[in-house]
């Protein structure tokens, strides 16, 4: 039974991206972990606490040549790992697993917490033989039932190891009211928690001084995110003879056949209607403080970690009347429109273009919404969380399994 005048110990597994053969995010410049930016921010936010120590795992093949520093309460490990069977591995799966939980099992953590519900991390955890937490960032399950999904078998796998680490784990972060409507189907034990927005996104916003407003599209070119519709959409009211510039920030796989299409297909829009292409930036806060509408047109989120930096950033979103969407841009945050209508997509484009004034307030009272994203108000709701878990097990459960 852990002493309670002791921090809390808490190992974090996460993925470094630049361990993942294929991945679009690898860099050779970041730092590893190299992970998502919400998972970046809540380091910022855990980095400030007292009373927690955070330990954050994950598996590295070959050393990594960066390593981010410790600060604060948070520490970062490079976990080495081989390949069992060699090239019959796969993405080296299995080895990041026996690794970084023989690694757990040797330290004395009160509590582990897994980033993401389909790989390593969260079997890591769940068979770790501490108390687990896990945040669901994909909803697995839901992604493989869409169009264009259900025949790939890796969504399949990953739909099945989720369920798995779901049914195990003794706490579950949902990170949008969606998420949670949808976890709470399957277990009891999930909470709401934001994914967190860096803090650099909280900054006083540079001011625009641009004679015309710019729409910005920021995504992977997936289906899923339609940037076809952004392309359209643009065209559609240059054709109308509309002012204003449109910027894509281009992410995911450059040789993905629909990555190719889309691009593509901005490249056939005339020489006087150009979208500026943009690809794979690591500084997407540059490029919010150049821009004053985001138009998001995504069929679906679990929670939209773009959308939300914008709006910390003071643009005003354009956005799909998804459930992940509603809460955010609701009340005058944002504008939305149906995902099964282009027009109606045309026409709340159109209508923030033309109304600086409203564009104005909006901006205002989305920066305000999302105060709650900050990191250390997300990092605060998930020690408590960690706390929570920890109270609800009984002492035989929270000693080793």
């Amino acid at each position: 039974m852990r002493n309670p005048q002791s921090p809390l110990k808490v190992a974090m597994l996460v993925v470094d991206a630049n361990d993942v053969r294929g991945s679009s995010m690898k860099s050779d410049t970041k730092p590893s972990p190299n992970v998502h930016p919400a998972i970046e921010a809540l380091f910022q936010g855990f980095e400030g606490l007292e009373g927690i120590e955070v330990d954050v795992l994950f598996g590295s093949l070959t050393p990594p040549s960066l390593i981010r520093a410790a600060h604060g309460a948070v520490r970062y490990h490079s976990i080495p790992y081989r390949r069992p069977f060699g090239a019959l591995s796969g993405g080296g799966f299995l080895g990041r697993f026996l690794s970084l939980r023989n690694y757990v099992r040797s330290h004395s953590f009160d509590l582990v917490h897994a980033q993401g519900s389909e790989r390593e991390s969260a079997l890591t955890a769940v068979f770790s033989g501490s108390p687990s937490v896990i945040t669901l960032h994909g909803l697995m399950g839901e992604v493989v039932q869409m169009r264009g999904n259900r025949m790939l078998w890796h969504y399949w796998v990953a739909a099945l190891l989720e369920r798995l680490a779901m049914r195990r784990a003794d706490g579950l972060v949902a990170i949008s009211p969606y998420a949670l409507r949808v976890i709470l189907g399957q277990s009891s034990k999930a909470r709401f928690i934001p994914n967190a927005v860096r803090r650099e996104f909280y900054l006083e916003p540079r001011q625009k001084r641009q004679d015309m407003p710019t729409v910005l599209f920021v995504g992977n070119l997936t289906p899923v995110k339609r940037p076809d519709w952004f392309i359209r959409a643009v065209d559609a009211l240059w054709k109308e003879g509309l002012s204003f510039k449109a910027r894509m920030l281009c992410m995911g796989n450059p040789k993905h056949p629909y990555f190719i299409e889309m691009v593509a297909m901005a490249d056939r829009l005339p020489a006087s209607r150009k979208i500026d292409l943009r690809f794979n930036l690591a500084n997407v806060i540059a490029e919010l403080d150049q821009a004053d509408i985001l138009f998001a047109p995504s069929t679906w989120e679990s929670m939209g970690i773009a959308v939300c930096e914008a709006m910390a950033k003071g643009l005003c979103v354009v956005g799909s009347r998804i459930e992940a969407n509603i809460p955010l841009l609701g009340q005058g945050c944002g504008v939305t429109f149906s995902t099964d209508d282009f027009k109606e997509a045309v026409d709340a484009l159109r209508s923030v273009i033309l109304d600086p004034d409203l564009t104005r307030r909006i901006s205002e009272k989305s920066r305000e919404r999302v105060q709650s994203y900050a990191p250390d108000v997300v990092a605060g709701e998930t020690v408590d969380f960690y706390r929570q878990v920890l109270r609800t097990r009984s002492p035989a459960e929270n000693g080793p399994k």
